[in-house]
């Protein structure tokens, strides 16, 4: 078993020991403390963070260094991102249904296949990202920040 593989069996378990209920939609979710506390390790062990297909909806990522990290298939809808660093993040086929995205660092992340309908794009970076196939609708300030897309693909 890898370091990535043993941290991820962890943090599954670790998650499922403290879920809670979500009292506006009534799914399980992580609490966030739990993915604070997690991210702070991989940081420290200068491991990327590997949280393909978790539920981190509604969470505040706001600020946070989140580059290099792997959120594929996550469920990020209504999470803020405001201001946090996703260079090269791998969110392909994540659901950012309703997520702030304001002033976020993008460049080269792979967006492919994800949900961003209703995103808040304002003022973020998207040079160089990947955004085939996507769900782009409903989205908040789009045509006022369409100068930050250039070199998207």
């Amino acid at each position: 078993e890898t370091l990535d593989q043993e941290a991820r069996r962890l943090f599954s378990r670790l998650a499922s020991a403290t879920r809670g209920c979500d009292s506006r939609s009534g799914e399980q979710t992580i609490p966030f403390r739990i993915v604070q506390a997690f991210l702070a390790a991989c940081q420290q062990s200068q491991r990327a963070l590997i949280l393909d297909g978790v539920d981190l909806q509604g969470g505040d990522f706001s600020g946070l260094n989140l580059q290099g990290a792997s959120l594929e298939g996550a469920n990020l809808a209504i999470c803020n991102f405001s201001r946090a660093v996703l260079q090269g993040v791998n969110l392909a086929g994540a659901n950012l249904q309703g997520a702030s995205l304001k002033d976020t660092k993008l460049q080269n992340a792979n967006l492919c296949g994800s949900n961003l309908y209703d995103v808040s794009l304002q003022g973020a970076d998207l040079t160089g990202a990947r955004l085939e196939d996507i769900t782009l609708s409903n989205l908040p300030h789009f045509a006022a920040h369409t100068d930050n897309f250039t070199g998207v693909q």
